[in-house]
Protein backbone atom coordinates (compact mmCIF):
# COMPACT_ATOMS: atom_id res chain seq x y z
CA UNK A 1 0.00 0.00 0.00
CA UNK A 2 1.09 3.59 -0.57
CA UNK A 3 2.29 5.64 2.37
CA UNK A 4 1.69 9.03 0.70
CA UNK A 5 -0.88 11.00 2.73
CA UNK A 6 -3.72 13.04 1.35
CA UNK A 7 -4.29 16.46 2.92
CA UNK A 8 -7.30 16.51 5.19
CA UNK A 9 -8.67 18.32 8.17
CA UNK A 10 -7.59 16.39 11.27
CA UNK A 11 -10.41 15.69 13.71
CA UNK A 12 -9.75 14.59 17.29
CA UNK A 13 -12.68 12.43 18.29
CA UNK A 14 -13.02 9.53 20.71
CA UNK A 15 -13.87 6.01 19.58
CA UNK A 16 -17.09 6.04 21.64
CA UNK A 17 -18.19 9.27 19.99
CA UNK A 18 -17.48 7.87 16.54
CA UNK A 19 -19.52 4.74 17.24
CA UNK A 20 -22.47 6.38 18.99
CA UNK A 21 -22.89 9.72 17.24
CA UNK A 22 -25.64 9.92 14.61
CA UNK A 23 -25.96 12.21 11.61
CA UNK A 24 -28.92 13.31 9.49
CA UNK A 25 -29.40 11.80 6.05
CA UNK A 26 -28.56 14.18 3.22
CA UNK A 27 -28.57 12.20 0.01
CA UNK A 28 -28.84 8.53 -0.94
CA UNK A 29 -25.41 6.92 -0.76
CA UNK A 30 -24.04 3.42 -0.19
CA UNK A 31 -20.93 1.29 0.27
CA UNK A 32 -20.39 -1.93 -1.68
CA UNK A 33 -17.68 -4.58 -1.39
CA UNK A 34 -16.00 -4.98 -4.80
CA UNK A 35 -12.90 -6.94 -3.70
CA UNK A 36 -12.62 -9.14 -0.63
CA UNK A 37 -13.43 -12.51 0.86
CA UNK A 38 -15.73 -14.57 -1.42
CA UNK A 39 -18.54 -14.48 1.12
CA UNK A 40 -18.35 -10.67 1.28
CA UNK A 41 -18.41 -9.91 -2.45
CA UNK A 42 -21.43 -7.86 -3.42
CA UNK A 43 -22.32 -6.88 0.16
CA UNK A 44 -24.06 -3.53 -0.06
CA UNK A 45 -25.16 -1.14 2.69
CA UNK A 46 -27.05 2.15 2.19
CA UNK A 47 -25.74 5.11 4.21
CA UNK A 48 -29.15 6.11 5.51
CA UNK A 49 -27.47 5.95 8.92
CA UNK A 50 -23.72 5.97 9.67
CA UNK A 51 -21.80 2.75 9.08
CA UNK A 52 -19.08 1.33 11.31
CA UNK A 53 -17.09 -1.16 9.21
CA UNK A 54 -14.97 -3.94 10.72
CA UNK A 55 -14.77 -7.61 11.56
CA UNK A 56 -16.17 -7.34 15.09
CA UNK A 57 -19.72 -7.91 16.29
CA UNK A 58 -19.95 -4.23 17.20
CA UNK A 59 -19.66 -3.19 13.55
CA UNK A 60 -22.93 -2.64 11.69
CA UNK A 61 -21.18 -3.42 8.37
CA UNK A 62 -19.31 -6.58 9.29
CA UNK A 63 -16.78 -8.19 6.96
CA UNK A 64 -14.87 -11.49 7.01
CA UNK A 65 -11.37 -10.02 6.77
CA UNK A 66 -8.85 -10.98 9.43
CA UNK A 67 -6.59 -8.08 8.41
CA UNK A 68 -9.32 -5.56 9.29
CA UNK A 69 -9.68 -4.25 12.83
CA UNK A 70 -12.79 -5.06 14.84
CA UNK A 71 -13.85 -1.41 14.48
CA UNK A 72 -11.93 -0.13 11.49
CA UNK A 73 -13.79 2.59 9.60
CA UNK A 74 -16.62 5.10 10.16
CA UNK A 75 -18.57 6.48 7.19
CA UNK A 76 -21.43 8.97 7.49
CA UNK A 77 -22.81 12.45 6.84
CA UNK A 78 -20.96 15.45 8.27
CA UNK A 79 -22.80 18.80 8.44
CA UNK A 80 -19.56 20.81 8.65
CA UNK A 81 -18.39 19.33 5.33
CA UNK A 82 -21.89 19.21 3.81
CA UNK A 83 -21.11 15.74 2.56
CA UNK A 84 -20.23 12.15 3.40
CA UNK A 85 -16.89 11.53 5.09
CA UNK A 86 -14.85 8.54 6.19
CA UNK A 87 -12.67 8.30 9.30
CA UNK A 88 -10.19 5.65 10.30
CA UNK A 89 -10.94 4.37 13.81
CA UNK A 90 -7.35 3.93 14.99
CA UNK A 91 -7.14 0.71 13.01
CA UNK A 92 -4.01 -1.43 13.01
CA UNK A 93 -3.42 -1.41 9.24
CA UNK A 94 -4.95 1.94 8.32
CA UNK A 95 -7.57 3.06 5.82
CA UNK A 96 -6.83 4.10 2.24
CA UNK A 97 -8.99 6.08 -0.20
CA UNK A 98 -7.96 5.78 -3.84
CA UNK A 99 -4.60 4.47 -2.66
CA UNK A 100 -3.85 7.28 -0.22
CA UNK A 101 -3.85 6.82 3.54
CA UNK A 102 -6.58 8.61 5.52
CA UNK A 103 -5.45 10.99 8.25
CA UNK A 104 -8.28 12.53 10.25
CA UNK A 105 -11.19 12.46 7.84
CA UNK A 106 -11.79 12.66 4.10
CA UNK A 107 -14.81 13.89 2.16
CA UNK A 108 -16.01 11.18 -0.23
CA UNK A 109 -17.15 11.58 -3.81
CA UNK A 110 -19.00 9.16 -6.08
CA UNK A 111 -16.76 6.30 -7.21
CA UNK A 112 -14.14 6.61 -4.46
CA UNK A 113 -12.43 3.31 -3.59
CA UNK A 114 -11.93 2.66 0.13
CA UNK A 115 -9.42 -0.01 1.12
CA UNK A 116 -9.20 -1.65 4.54
CA UNK A 117 -7.08 -4.75 4.95
CA UNK A 118 -7.75 -7.02 1.98
CA UNK A 119 -11.20 -5.54 1.33
CA UNK A 120 -12.02 -2.84 -1.22
CA UNK A 121 -15.27 -0.85 -1.08
CA UNK A 122 -16.77 1.54 -3.60
CA UNK A 123 -18.62 4.62 -2.38
CA UNK A 124 -21.63 5.37 -4.56
CA UNK A 125 -24.31 8.02 -4.83
CA UNK A 126 -27.36 6.29 -6.23
CA UNK A 127 -31.11 6.65 -6.61
CA UNK A 128 -33.58 4.37 -4.84
CA UNK A 129 -33.93 2.08 -7.85
CA UNK A 130 -30.20 1.41 -8.05
CA UNK A 131 -30.04 0.81 -4.29
CA UNK A 132 -32.93 -1.64 -4.59
CA UNK A 133 -31.22 -3.48 -7.46
CA UNK A 134 -27.97 -3.79 -5.51
CA UNK A 135 -29.85 -5.20 -2.51
CA UNK A 136 -31.45 -7.79 -4.80
CA UNK A 137 -28.05 -8.77 -6.18
CA UNK A 138 -26.63 -9.14 -2.67
CA UNK A 139 -29.58 -11.29 -1.61
CA UNK A 140 -29.12 -13.45 -4.70
CA UNK A 141 -25.42 -13.93 -3.92
CA UNK A 142 -25.95 -14.82 -0.27
CA UNK A 143 -29.24 -16.76 -0.17
CA UNK A 144 -30.23 -20.34 -0.96
CA UNK A 145 -32.83 -19.84 -3.68
CA UNK A 146 -35.06 -22.76 -2.67
CA UNK A 147 -35.31 -22.25 1.11
CA UNK A 148 -34.53 -18.57 1.59
CA UNK A 149 -31.88 -19.52 4.17
CA UNK A 150 -28.36 -18.05 3.97
CA UNK A 151 -26.33 -20.10 1.50
CA UNK A 152 -23.56 -22.40 2.67
CA UNK A 153 -20.78 -19.97 1.76
CA UNK A 154 -22.25 -17.33 4.04
CA UNK A 155 -22.99 -19.89 6.73
CA UNK A 156 -19.42 -21.26 6.79
CA UNK A 157 -17.93 -17.77 6.99
CA UNK A 158 -20.26 -16.74 9.80
CA UNK A 159 -19.56 -19.96 11.75
CA UNK A 160 -15.80 -19.37 11.51
CA UNK A 161 -16.21 -15.76 12.57
CA UNK A 162 -18.42 -16.62 15.53
CA UNK A 163 -16.05 -19.34 16.78
CA UNK A 164 -13.10 -16.95 16.51
CA UNK A 165 -14.86 -14.08 18.28
CA UNK A 166 -16.38 -16.21 21.03
CA UNK A 167 -13.18 -18.13 21.84
CA UNK A 168 -11.75 -15.50 24.26
CA UNK A 169 -15.02 -15.54 26.21
CA UNK A 170 -15.05 -19.32 26.64
CA UNK A 171 -18.57 -19.38 25.18
CA UNK A 172 -20.18 -22.55 23.84
CA UNK A 173 -21.53 -23.18 20.37
CA UNK A 174 -23.74 -26.03 19.16
CA UNK A 175 -23.93 -27.40 15.62
CA UNK A 176 -26.84 -29.46 14.25
CA UNK A 177 -26.88 -31.59 11.12
CA UNK A 178 -30.39 -32.43 9.87
CA UNK A 179 -31.62 -34.69 7.09
CA UNK A 180 -35.13 -35.45 5.81
CA UNK A 181 -36.02 -39.12 6.25
CA UNK A 182 -38.27 -39.83 3.28
CA UNK A 183 -37.61 -37.35 0.47
CA UNK A 184 -36.99 -40.07 -2.12
CA UNK A 185 -40.39 -41.62 -1.38
CA UNK A 186 -42.05 -38.20 -1.72
CA UNK A 187 -40.30 -37.61 -5.06
CA UNK A 188 -41.28 -41.08 -6.32
CA UNK A 189 -44.91 -40.91 -5.23
CA UNK A 190 -45.75 -37.23 -5.66
CA UNK A 191 -43.14 -35.81 -8.02
CA UNK A 192 -40.06 -33.66 -7.61
CA UNK A 193 -42.15 -30.51 -7.38
CA UNK A 194 -43.58 -31.76 -4.08
CA UNK A 195 -40.11 -32.83 -3.00
CA UNK A 196 -38.81 -29.30 -3.61
CA UNK A 197 -41.78 -27.84 -1.79
CA UNK A 198 -41.00 -30.08 1.19
CA UNK A 199 -37.38 -28.94 1.28
CA UNK A 200 -38.52 -25.31 1.11
CA UNK A 201 -41.14 -25.62 3.88
CA UNK A 202 -38.75 -27.45 6.21
CA UNK A 203 -36.08 -24.81 5.55
CA UNK A 204 -38.53 -22.11 6.56
CA UNK A 205 -39.35 -23.99 9.77
CA UNK A 206 -35.65 -24.22 10.61
CA UNK A 207 -35.09 -20.54 9.86
CA UNK A 208 -37.95 -19.47 12.12
CA UNK A 209 -36.85 -21.66 15.04
CA UNK A 210 -33.17 -20.65 15.00
CA UNK A 211 -33.81 -16.93 14.39
CA UNK A 212 -32.07 -14.94 17.12
CA UNK A 213 -30.18 -18.02 18.31
CA UNK A 214 -27.82 -18.66 15.42
CA UNK A 215 -27.97 -19.45 11.72
CA UNK A 216 -29.16 -22.26 9.46
CA UNK A 217 -28.38 -23.24 5.88
CA UNK A 218 -29.22 -25.93 3.35
CA UNK A 219 -26.11 -28.10 3.32
CA UNK A 220 -27.17 -29.73 0.08
CA UNK A 221 -30.13 -31.69 -1.27
CA UNK A 222 -32.41 -32.35 1.68
CA UNK A 223 -29.76 -31.85 4.37
CA UNK A 224 -29.43 -28.76 6.58
CA UNK A 225 -26.89 -27.37 9.05
CA UNK A 226 -27.47 -25.07 12.01
CA UNK A 227 -25.19 -23.38 14.53
CA UNK A 228 -26.46 -22.00 17.83
CA UNK A 229 -24.45 -19.35 19.67
CA UNK A 230 -24.10 -19.74 23.44
CA UNK A 231 -25.83 -23.14 23.41
CA UNK A 232 -24.42 -26.17 25.21
CA UNK A 233 -25.32 -29.75 24.32
CA UNK A 234 -28.53 -29.76 26.34
CA UNK A 235 -29.66 -26.52 24.70
CA UNK A 236 -28.78 -27.86 21.26
CA UNK A 237 -30.73 -31.07 21.83
CA UNK A 238 -33.73 -29.00 22.91
CA UNK A 239 -33.68 -26.90 19.74
CA UNK A 240 -33.16 -30.07 17.67
CA UNK A 241 -36.24 -31.62 19.26
CA UNK A 242 -38.26 -28.47 18.58
CA UNK A 243 -37.32 -28.69 14.89
CA UNK A 244 -38.02 -32.43 14.74
CA UNK A 245 -41.48 -32.04 16.29
CA UNK A 246 -42.40 -29.10 14.04
CA UNK A 247 -41.38 -31.02 10.91
CA UNK A 248 -43.35 -34.06 12.05
CA UNK A 249 -46.44 -31.84 12.40
CA UNK A 250 -45.97 -30.34 8.91
CA UNK A 251 -48.72 -31.32 6.45
CA UNK A 252 -48.47 -30.54 2.74
CA UNK A 253 -51.46 -31.15 0.51
CA UNK A 254 -51.48 -32.05 -3.19
CA UNK A 255 -54.59 -33.06 -5.15
CA UNK A 256 -56.40 -33.82 -1.91
CA UNK A 257 -53.56 -36.03 -0.64
CA UNK A 258 -51.71 -35.01 2.52
CA UNK A 259 -47.94 -35.43 2.32
CA UNK A 260 -45.92 -35.67 5.52
CA UNK A 261 -42.25 -35.98 6.32
CA UNK A 262 -39.90 -36.43 9.28
CA UNK A 263 -36.35 -35.35 9.99
CA UNK A 264 -33.37 -36.79 11.83
CA UNK A 265 -31.05 -34.51 13.79
CA UNK A 266 -27.47 -34.87 15.06
CA UNK A 267 -26.17 -32.45 17.68
CA UNK A 268 -22.71 -31.60 19.00
CA UNK A 269 -21.58 -28.74 21.25
CA UNK A 270 -18.27 -27.52 22.66
CA UNK A 271 -16.55 -24.42 24.01
CA UNK A 272 -15.18 -22.21 21.24
CA UNK A 273 -11.65 -22.16 22.66
CA UNK A 274 -9.19 -23.62 20.13
CA UNK A 275 -12.13 -25.12 18.25
CA UNK A 276 -12.10 -26.11 14.60
CA UNK A 277 -15.47 -25.35 12.97
CA UNK A 278 -14.93 -28.21 10.49
CA UNK A 279 -14.52 -30.61 13.42
CA UNK A 280 -17.84 -29.45 14.81
CA UNK A 281 -19.60 -30.19 11.51
CA UNK A 282 -17.96 -33.61 11.17
CA UNK A 283 -18.98 -34.60 14.70
CA UNK A 284 -22.54 -33.35 14.13
CA UNK A 285 -22.66 -35.45 10.95
CA UNK A 286 -21.62 -38.54 12.95
CA UNK A 287 -24.41 -37.78 15.43
CA UNK A 288 -26.86 -37.54 12.52
CA UNK A 289 -25.87 -41.03 11.35
CA UNK A 290 -26.52 -42.30 14.87
CA UNK A 291 -30.01 -40.77 14.75
CA UNK A 292 -30.64 -42.51 11.42
CA UNK A 293 -29.35 -45.82 12.79
CA UNK A 294 -31.69 -45.61 15.78
CA UNK A 295 -34.76 -45.50 13.56
CA UNK A 296 -34.88 -41.94 12.15
CA UNK A 297 -37.25 -39.13 13.20
CA UNK A 298 -35.18 -38.51 16.30
CA UNK A 299 -32.45 -36.31 17.79
CA UNK A 300 -29.11 -37.83 18.75
CA UNK A 301 -25.87 -36.60 20.26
Amino acid sequence: MKSRQRKARTVRISRDEIVNRTWPQATRAALQVVVGAPQDLGMHEPLDTPLVVGRGDEANFRISDDSASRLHLWVGWDDTEDGYVCRDMDSTNGTYVNGERVCGQLVLTHGDRIEIGETLFEFRIADDKEIENQEKIEAWLSTDELTGLPNKRRFDAELRRRVQNLAPQGAWIAVLMLDLDNLKAINDQHGHHMGSRTIREVGQIIGEIVAGKGLGTRFGGDEYTVFLVGHNLEDGLEVGEQIRASVEDLQLEKDGVVVRTTISVGVVAAPCEALDPEWLCREADKALYRAKAKGRNRVSE
